[in-house]
């Protein structure tokens, strides 16, 4: 029975020698969970995409310099108001383009006792090189901005708003603003309201 079992025995240390190995634990270098195999090599999964930022992020981008106008998620058309009052219509090539920012309310020579025209980017460049940056908000200012009572836009019911501010300390009563950015629920910016607050 012993010798039977003999050629048994050299067949496997045979196989050894040649390369074959008894299972065991498994490698680590032949691939983890999560990784794929192509042809012997092994890749890892494509990263996550970084968080998209917000079509109000964008806009803030173009505002201070640091982005395209191209890079904002424009609608066909972006109203832009100053304190609620239609200024003017831009397409997305006039919105793009930063001397369509400036403006002011018909027959107006001010705007809360600023000479006109008065420009929203610029509103923004302005406040973001002071000593902190300007905020993003979800909430209005209210009913207060600064000095002058606020109102904010009016918007769809699948609209939403966020409001680009000073920081706290810089919300005195000529210092502060917002600029009311309306997206719509297709990400796309339809309305800029500038606010400015005088003494």
């Amino acid at each position: 029975m012993r010798t039977s079992a003999l050629p048994s025995l050299a067949l496997a240390a045979l196989l050894v020698g040649c390369g074959a190995e008894a299972p065991g634990p498994r490698d680590p270098a032949a691939g983890t969970a999560g990784t794929e195999q192509h042809g012997g090599s092994s890749r890892a999964p494509a990263p996550a995409p970084p968080r998209a930022s917000s079509p109000t992020d964008a806009f803030l981008r173009y505002a201070t310099g640091t982005g395209p106008g191209t890079g904002v998620p424009w609608a066909r058309t972006v109203a832009f108001s100053i304190e609620g009052t239609l200024v003017s219509r831009l397409d997305p090539a006039a919105a793009s383009t930063r001397t369509a920012w400036g403006g002011c309310v018909a027959d107006a020579a001010t705007t809360e006792g600023r000479g006109c025209p008065v420009d929203a980017l610029l509103a923004i460049a302005d406040r973001d090189r002071e000593t902190s940056p300007v905020v993003v908000e979800t909430s209005p200012p209210g009913p207060l901005l600064g000095c002058v009572r606020y109102e904010p836009p009016r918007t769809e019911p699948d609209e939403t708003v966020q409001w680009l501010r000073p920081p706290q300390d810089l919300r005195d009563c000529f210092s502060d603003m917002a600029v009311a950015v309306t997206v719509s629920a297709t990400g796309r910016i339809v309305a800029v309201d500038l606010a400015l607050s005088g003494p």
